[in-house]
């Protein structure tokens, strides 16, 4: 009878482990899923699928086909170092839909940068949107197939700088943005191959930004633009003008566009960009007017057309049209 109560004693002390050490497994499980999903929740896969169908007609060529246009994927990651300090990373892939496979080079650079962030602002280094951009093209630029208006302006054509330190910072209804380019690739014994500065403000319906771009002392460029929305209407204006070293390099652009929200996801846009070089030959512009419409949060189709007038002799303008799709994740 001592044997048997021991032995009954045995195995509730057997099942007792048992239990316990399945207790502490599922605690270790719950742990382990609960920390998966935080560092999941620190990682975001994002992407824009974005392709048309253009024609171009420049007075001697008419052709048709499909382009892509800045199609991409990336991710972005984020880690609380401690209380108000986080570190932060984002890498994008350039995509060729047209043709099925990656774009990324020199030439077609995107995002790719690693920084902190806190109180004091935020520290970042890589390839960034550069703050003439972000504080004075962007605003009048949403065009979906054409870029409508991009007047050819070779500086202000480039949206991301690569090899940038940067510094952000949010002041109320005041951002500001400071990047250094430090290329060590370039010829030359500059440290810094260019320096950039803009700052933007936004109070309801108004929008202001500016940015100044010095390039090692050699060119320089002051942007400036202003806009503002009137119930489904908005219109905004930006304006450039460009100091060179180089005689006869000086130049001036306008770029002007005007919006309107027709509701249900449909909207308007229309354009105007004109170049003023200082040598007087020519004045090129270019007029645009796109469509578009959203069908959800994530999918729109869009229709365009561009035309842009050389104001060269002898020189055709060169007439651009189609439509597109664009869907996001």
């Amino acid at each position: 009878m001592k044997e048997t109560k021991q032995g009954f004693l045995l195995i509730i002390g057997v099942n007792s482990m048992k239990k316990d050490i399945l207790i502490k497994s599922a605690i270790a499980t719950a742990i382990a899923a609960v920390t998966t999903v935080t560092t999941i929740a620190d990682t975001k896969l994002y992407g824009r699928f974005r392709a048309a169908v253009v024609c171009t007609d420049d007075g001697s060529n008419d052709d048709c086909g499909l382009e892509n246009r800045s199609s991409r994927f990336g991710i972005k990651a984020s880690n609380e170092i401690s209380d108000g300090l986080t570190a932060f990373g984002r890498y994008e892939f350039g995509v060729n839909l047209d043709e099925g496979h990656l774009s990324n080079s020199e030439g077609t650079n995107r995002l790719a940068y690693v920084g902190l962030k806190g109180g004091f602002g935020e520290f970042s280094v890589g390839t960034r949107w550069s703050p003439m951009y972000n504080y004075v093209t962007s605003p009048v630029d949403p065009f979906q197939m054409l870029g409508g208006t991009n007047a050819d302006n070779g500086y202000i054509s480039s949206f991301r700088r690569s090899d940038t330190i940067n510094y952000k910072n949010k002041f109320g209804a005041a951002g500001v943005h400071v990047q250094v380019q430090m290329d060590d690739k370039d010829a030359g014994n500059d440290a810094v191959d260019e320096f950039q500065i803009g700052a933007g403000f936004k109070a309801g319906s108004i929008n202001l930004g500016l940015a100044y771009v010095d390039t090692t002392d050699k060119e320089s460029v002051l942007g400036l633009h202003g806009g503002t929305k009137f119930g489904p209407i908005g219109v905004g204006v930006s304006y450039y003008t460009k100091d060179s070293d180089t005689a006869g390099a000086d130049e001036d652009a306008i770029l002007g566009l005007a919006s309107y929200g027709m509701g249900g996801g449909k909207t308007i846009n229309l354009s105007y960009g004109v170049n003023m070089p200082d040598s007087g030959n020519s004045d090129p512009s270019t007029i645009a007017a796109e469509y578009e419409h959203k069908l959800s949060k994530n999918f729109r189709w869009f229709a365009a057309v561009q035309n842009q007038d050389l104001d060269a002799a002898g020189t055709d303008d060169v007439l651009k049209y189609g439509a597109g799709m664009r869907l996001e994740f």
